[in-house]
């Protein structure tokens, strides 16, 4: 070849970028470097090995969704940087990074993206110069054949714009909501303007807030990766976790949660924070062996992402907790360390909750420990009289109840569940011989019509004298501590029998007369967790028969778990109401846990507890009126 056609093919190939043939982590580790104020350097995956698999997604067409939900320290954001940088350089496109407010978008891109393009030696070259300099702005940045645009999610008119094939929606639980249920209009625009692409990409991460809230749920739709690591002792793989009773994450087996030592305390009782700090470890699940902070980054290197759920095809989500992270900050330690101060604090623990061990806040500091009273058997009684509370719904599963026998000092569950038709409510009810006078259904507060449930207890009575309906009982519990005047004693009480026309809007509209139980529901479910508890129950005997969990009653219809039951049971706290004005807390209400998590056994127990106190089945020491009235 002569000289002039070796400079010609010289010049000619300098218009080309020669491709990159490896995966889209190793292009990051060789090719880009941070140039902010406290992270200047390289790009590198050591001790973040966990970054590798996301990255390598930018680079797969098969994959159209990704939902990262990780907790602070992890490296989340530089792994997104990374994923653009490799985009404009190997696949460019149109890109959209949507953050919470236009005002941290600036910021970030100030501070952060634009020093890396700057700084990188593959991206630097393609930053326009000259006369269109002024095209690489600090919100729209015309960078090689890609474009780069941030804006805040508080900024409709520029999420409805441009069409893009590569979306980021960074911390989605920020974003500006629209409507009350949670849905964010912002991430609906956004992935608007990918329709159309070929191989679109939409990247949604957050730290999460609420079950309900949009990353959380994004999450569930998709595989549901879990990091799993090798345990140094023994070799199974594990999955790092706080402890059992703060993961709500779907159970792999494998958890092994962090522990301390439990006399690291102070002579006054209260934890030793340097002794805390120095004995937390994570201890395997399968071993037992107690891992320390310096096993680790080995770990991690050698870990893998595995589904934990089936999704559709290109629909990929991950969670990882800052128990992976490698920073000071993270350490078991310090994260035990914090754990207990804020558990100690005013703001209590949702911060931690949701920031370190990335999961969405179920109020899960107010979970106590099983303190009832669990026997083996079913124990009969003399004199015990059985009782079956029905909470109703609209919609399936229409009906749950619980079976209970009250006797002097003491009553013990004897089954729970739910069913679908009255028909096999009464199924039920003569499996566990309870008489019709014992049955009591909830006909308000979010139960199915009232006046079907009248007509069906209607059904189910005998008449007493020319009208009155004796049999199942309808009932309506108040959400407030309300009281009734007993007109004969002149008390006011937390109960009332009033009567209503169960045929009430019919041709036979005034022949028959049903009495309705009302009670303070409030009221009771302040007596109920006092039996619960032992310390509390002032001798009265409170149990749950493990006996009564999955037992076979007729074909098709069992008693519920054990686990369903607790489930349901811890579906109410009471919650601090805050002043608007002074944001103190002024009272204390009993309220769902939040809007998924299910509670109708418990509004079962507190029904029955309330038509024990009016059957007389509670002693006068538990049947008191409370401070927080």
């Amino acid at each position: 070849m002569t000289a002039s056609l070796l400079q010609l093919n010289t010049f000619a190939s300098s218009f080309y970028t020669r491709l990159f043939t490896g995966s889209v982590a190793d292009w990051c580790c060789q090719n880009l470097r941070f140039d902010e104020a406290q992270n200047r350097g390289p790009f590198t995956l050591d001790g973040r090995e966990y970054m590798r698999e996301p990255l390598n997604d930018w680079g797969d067409p098969d994959i159209g969704d990704c939902v990262e939900v990780f907790g602070s320290q992890t490296g989340k954001t530089a792994m997104l940087m990374g994923g653009i940088c490799w985009s404009v350089v190997c696949d460019p496109c149109g890109m959209l990074w949507v953050m919470p407010s236009e005002t941290l978008a600036q910021s970030f891109s100030n501070l952060r993206l634009r020093p890396m393009l700057e700084a990188s030696a593959a991206t630097e070259p393609l930053i326009p110069r000259g006369a269109r300099r002024h095209s690489f702005k600090t919100l729209e940045m015309q960078i090689g054949a890609s474009v780069i645009n941030l804006i805040g999610s508080n900024s409709p008119s520029n999420l409805a714009s441009r069409p893009v094939r590569k979306v980021i929606l960074d911390e989605v639980d920020k974003f500006n909501f629209v409507g009350g249920n949670h849905e964010a209009g912002a991430v609906n625009l956004a992935e608007q303007r990918t329709k159309g692409q070929a191989y679109a990409q939409r990247r949604k991460t957050s730290t999460p807030s609420m079950t309900d809230a949009p990353i959380w749920q994004e999450f569930l739709k998709g595989d549901q990766r879990r990091f799993f690591v090798p345990c140094p002792h023994c070799g199974k793989s594990i999955v790092f976790a706080w402890s059992e009773r703060f993961t709500i994450l779907k159970k792999t087996g494998c958890e092994s949660f962090v522990r301390w030592d439990s006399d690291a305390k102070h002579a006054d009782g209260s934890w030793n924070f340097e002794k805390v700090q120095k004995s937390a470890r994570i201890e395997c699940c399968f071993c037992q062996g107690h891992i320390q902070d310096g096993l680790k980054t080995r770990m991690i290197r050698s870990g893998e992402w595995r589904p934990t759920a089936t999704s559709d095809r290109g629909f990929r989500s991950r969670h990882l907790s800052s128990l992976y992270a490698s920073s000071p900050e993270t350490t078991f330690g310090k994260l035990a360390v914090r754990f207990l101060q804020q558990k100690q604090s005013r703001e209590g623990l949702q911060g931690f909750i949701n920031g370190d061990l990335a999961e969405p806040y179920e109020s899960q500091d107010s979970l106590g420990k099983r303190t009832e009273l669990i026997t083996a058997h079913i124990v009969s009684a003399d004199g015990a009289v059985k009782l079956m509370q029905i909470d109703c719904q609209a919609k399936a599963p229409y009906f749950w109840y619980i079976v209970r026998s009250w006797s002097e000092m003491s009553s013990q569950l004897l089954g729970a569940g739910h069913c679908d038709t009255w028909e096999e409510i009464s199924t039920v009810q003569a499996f566990f011989g309870v008489p019709n006078v014992g049955v009591w259904i909830d006909s308000g507060w979010g139960a199915r019509a009232d006046a079907g449930v009248y007509r069906e207890c209607a059904k189910h009575s005998e008449l007493i004298g020319p009208s009155l309906c004796i049999g199942w009982n309808p009932c309506k519990g108040f959400p407030q501590y309300k009281r009734w005047k007993d007109s004969e004693k002149g008390l006011m009480l937390p109960y009332y029998l009033t009567t209503t026309d169960p045929l009430g809007g019919t041709v036979d509209a005034g022949v028959l007369q049903l009495n309705i139980f009302e009670f303070a529901s409030p009221y009771f479910r302040d007596i109920l967790e006092d039996l619960r508890n032992p310390k509390t129950s002032r001798g009265f005997e409170w149990s749950v028969c493990a006996e009564a969990f999955d037992r076979q009653i007729s074909d098709g219809i069992k008693t519920c778990p054990a686990e369903t039951y607790w489930k349901h049971l811890d579906g109410q706290i009471k919650a601090g109401i805050k002043s608007r004005k002074r944001s103190v807390v002024t009272s204390w209400e009993w309220t769902r846990r939040h809007s998924d998590w299910p509670d109708h056994l418990c509004a079962c127990e507190n029904q029955g507890t309330a038509v024990a106190a009016f059957l007389g089945k509670l002693p006068p020491t538990i049947f008191e009126p409370k401070k927080s009235e």
